[in-house]
Parts: C-alpha cells; sequence; structure tokens
C-alpha cells in the first residue's frame, strides 16, 4: 500500500504600513498701522493786558525783546500767568519804558495725541519764535520752551516735558498743555495801537 504525505506549507505575508502624509497651507500676515492723530483741543490765547513801549531814541537789550507775560500752564486748575522783564531799554532819551500787565488772564493750549501705540514716547517739535499782529504791524514775539509744556494725561501726568516723557497710556493717547512768553517786539518804539493781535504756529508730534 502507498502512503501519500499532505505535506502543508505556511506562507507568511508580512505588510509594511506606508505613511499618508497631509499638507496643510498656512499664510502669514501682518497690519502696518504707523498713523496716528494730533488735534488741539483748546488755542493758546495771551488774554487781555495793557501793553506800552516807548523807546525814546533808546534801543532794547537782552535779546531786543521788551516786556512781556509767560503762561505756565497747570493741569486741572487755572494757568499760572507771570509778568516777565526779558530786555532794557539802552541809551534812550529818559522817558523810555516797556511794560505788560495781565488784565484777563491766558490760557494754555490743549494738544491730544490718538491712535499711537501703548507706551509710546512722543517727540514734541515746538515752533521757532513767531510774532503776533493786528494785520497790519507786527507788535509781540512769542517763545515756546519745553518748560512751557506741561504733561496732562498718561503715566507721567503733571510732569514738565523734558523732550522723552510724553508717554501714552494703554489706549496709546496722551495729552499734554502748551504755555509760552509773549513779549513786546523791538520794531514797537512808541505806542500800541489797540486790537486783536493774532499769529499761526505748528506744533509737530512724532514717535
Amino acid at each position: 500500500m502507498k502512503n501519500i504525505n499532505f505535506v502543508k506549507t505556511a506562507v507568511a505575508i508580512t505588510l509594511a504600513a506606508s505613511s499618508m502624509v497631509a499638507v496643510a497651507q498656512s499664510t502669514a500676515s501682518l497690519e502696518i498701522i504707523n498713523g496716528f492723530a494730533v488735534q488741539e483741543d483748546a488755542a493758546l490765547i495771551f488774554g487781555t493786558i495793557r501793553a506800552a513801549q516807548d523807546l525814546d531814541g533808546g534801543t532794547l537789550t537782552g535779546g531786543n525783546k521788551g516786556a512781556g507775560i509767560n503762561i505756565l500752564p497747570v493741569v486741572g486748575a487755572a494757568a499760572t500767568v507771570s509778568e516777565v522783564v526779558v530786555g532794557t531799554i539802552a541809551g534812550g532819551g529818559g522817558d523810555e519804558a516797556s511794560s505788560v500787565q495781565s488784565l484777563i488772564d491766558g490760557t494754555p493750549a490743549s494738544y491730544t495725541v490718538t491712535g499711537a501705540a501703548p507706551g509710546a514716547r512722543m517727540n514734541i517739535t515746538l515752533p521757532a519764535e513767531f510774532q503776533l499782529d493786528d494785520g497790519s504791524t507786527t507788535a509781540f514775539d512769542v517763545n515756546i520752551v519745553n518748560s512751557d509744556v506741561i504733561i496732562a494725561t498718561g503715566p507721567n501726568s503733571t510732569a514738565v516735558y523734558d523732550g522723552t516723557n510724553a508717554e501714552t497710556d494703554g489706549t496709546g493717547s496722551v495729552t499734554f498743555l502748551v504755555g509760552g512768553t509773549l513779549t513786546i517786539d523791538e520794531a514797537i518804539t512808541a505806542a500800541i495801537e489797540d486790537g486783536d493781535y493774532t499769529g499761526t504756529y505748528n506744533v509737530v508730534v512724532s514717535y
């Protein structure tokens, strides 16, 4: 009798898992806002004054400025208005005089910066000397320096502007007050006519 043997052979198959890759396309974006705004909330007003200057043939010394007044802003209160004597008259005939008296006190200008970066230190560029006239005669000179500027809001509120401390608050805003010194111009050698005297100037803010 023949014996028939069945041999079973196991075949192993190994499947290697292949990686599946998905790609997500992304976009990076940036918005640039360099602009901000500054507006004048109140104008610089030197008030109502009595002013007289008679050089009586003499000349002004000490910067060629006559008598005047200074307006120093105060946060939350009326400005300090002081009469000042900038120069003296030399070589007059004996009746020379230069005088200013405040009758109704003036008020400082007010400016507000908005839309700047929070915590930004704003640079305030003040105008060079400018003049006030009545449309025909230049009678007064105005000078504004850093010590005439007071920070009204923000982290350094009530501080005198030192060139670096006009810092915006958390909303990117800061308000500052601007005073100045008004003096009788050297061109005035006799009576100053009654009337309204005006002049224009620019305050530039940057950061």
